[in-house]
């Protein structure tokens, strides 16, 4: 949780500075695509909205996590109920 807030602080304060006519990151001109379902997204944009952060801002800041960390820069597990499940 404290990476996420951490990652999340980051991304803000750079989509500010970058508002603010700081630094400037290169050309963004690669597309990412991806299927998710319509209520995930949903309540996930709401909450960046919340936030004031763009999804584009949060995958840039991820990708970046991940080249910086050399992995996912947040625990993935599987939870035990969900073990006996499958």
């Amino acid at each position: 949780m404290f990476k996420t807030y951490i990652v999340l602080l980051f991304a803000i304060q750079w989509y500010n500075s970058y508002q603010k006519g700081g630094v400037y990151y290169g050309n963004k001109s690669a597309n990412v695509t991806a299927r998710v379902q319509p209520e995930i997204k949903r309540q996930a944009e709401a909450v960046l909205d919340k936030l004031g952060l763009p999804v584009s801002v949060l995958i840039d800041t991820l990708y970046r996590q991940i080249i910086m960390t050399g992995g996912v820069p947040y625990s993935l597990t599987v939870l035990v109920c969900l073990q006996e499940i499958v």
